[in-house]
């Protein structure tokens, strides 16, 4: 079982890998399936979860980007890179009292 773990998380970094070279080619569509692809071999992990955000974010879906961060802080509290993402969405919504709290830190 150890063995096809560690293929999952493999193969879940190969498509954050794709996700973010879709992303790059400006093909949101195609980069949130692979990261939604990413995310069912590795669920608990954080950094799938900022990446996902990330794509969210540039198809200016900022509340579904936020529920994404707020899933890798459940499993990483205090990450930064997803503090400092989730008070940039949060200023994009206007929730600038919890932008504010992001960046203040925990």
């Amino acid at each position: 079982m150890a063995g096809n773990s560690r293929e999952a998380v493999r193969r879940a970094g190969l498509l954050a890998q794709a996700g973010q070279a879709w992303l790059l080619a400006g093909k949101t569509e195609r980069a949130f399936a692979v990261l939604t692809a990413a995310l069912k071999l590795a669920p608990t992990d954080p950094k799938l979860y900022v990446d996902r955000a990330q794509i969210l974010a540039d198809a200016r879906n900022y509340w579904e980007a936020i529920d994404d961060l707020n899933a890798a802080l459940d499993l990483a509290p205090g990450l930064v890179e997803a503090l400092v993402f989730r008070a940039s969405a949060y200023r994009f919504v206007e929730a600038f009292d919890l932008a504010w709290q992001d960046v203040e830190g925990p």
